[in-house]
């Protein structure tokens, strides 16, 4: 028999098997009800690839480690490789996604990064500024 829990329950309990597991896993507490949708987004859409705490999967050979300090893109920098793709690997996800979520994975994505270091003891990582054209 399977009981059923809330987000934030699975959430917890996902933590306490990573915790148990010796897995990383990015602290994502304090989290409102678009905070969760967008993490429901991210597992669903991006964490087959990118993983659920930004290390990516074999599948993805060759794209960055979310969580890593030298790793400093804009969110900018981001809704674009989500909107047209990245390479022959990562896929476009137009007309897939709204303009909305891919902005708010890119939000995600960056949180992701600011709690690693946080977490780590590190200063909160500054995005890179785009430079206008």
């Amino acid at each position: 028999m399977y009981a059923k829990c809330d987000a934030h329950t699975a959430g917890r309990l996902l933590l306490a098997v990573g915790l148990v597991c010796g897995m990383r896993i990015v602290d994502v507490s304090g989290q409102t009800a678009a905070d969760d949708k967008t993490q429901r987004l991210y597992t669903t859409k991006c964490a087959l690839c990118h993983g659920l705490n930004g290390t990516p999967k074999a599948i993805a050979k060759g794209a960055p480690v979310f969580t890593d300090p030298s790793w400093t893109p804009s969110k900018e920098t981001i809704v674009t490789a989500v909107m047209n793709g990245k390479g022959d690997k990562m896929k476009s996800f137009k007309g897939k996604l709204t303009p909305a979520e891919m902005d708010d994975v890119a939000e995600y994505v960056l949180k992701m990064k600011t709690n690693a270091a946080l977490t780590a003891g590190l200063p909160a990582p500054a995005a890179e500024t785009q430079k206008p054209h």
